[in-house]
């Protein structure tokens, strides 16, 4: 009984370290995005040629009106593999992000592109 618990121990020990997002993707399939917990990296992919660029966007919780995006940018041609965007944020950190479009030398987020927002945990 006693090797059982050490066991359990050990495991809801690693459990507390931060989860792999999932992959998202802006309204339009154009544009996919997922958060790693491992070494915090954001990952953006342009999947569709339609000259313009996919970009993920992050923030941490707290009130919407308020929060500050982060933007992570794959503006080099689509289906070219993934941009990775290295952060540091402490283990624990609750992060949502998105997958959108927009015109990457304006700098443009088209919002209204964006597609659903996931929570993950670093």
């Amino acid at each position: 009984m006693t090797g059982v618990f050490a066991i359990s121990v050990a495991m809801s020990g690693s459990a507390s370290a931060g989860t792999e997002g999932q992959w998202v993707y802006d309204t339009t399939y154009s544009a996919e995005a997922k958060f790693f917990a491992y070494g915090e990296h954001f990952r953006v992919s342009d999947v569709r040629a339609d000259n313009h660029s996919a970009v993920g966007r992050w923030r941490q919780p707290g009130p919407v009106d308020v929060a500050q995006y982060h933007y992570c940018w794959d503006a080099d041609g689509a289906l070219n593999g993934y941009n990775d965007c290295n952060y540091a944020l402490p283990e624990g950190t609750y992060v949502y992000y998105q997958a959108c479009i927009g015109e990457y030398g304006a700098r443009d987020v088209w919002t209204s592109t964006c597609g659903p927002t996931q929570l993950t945990i670093v």
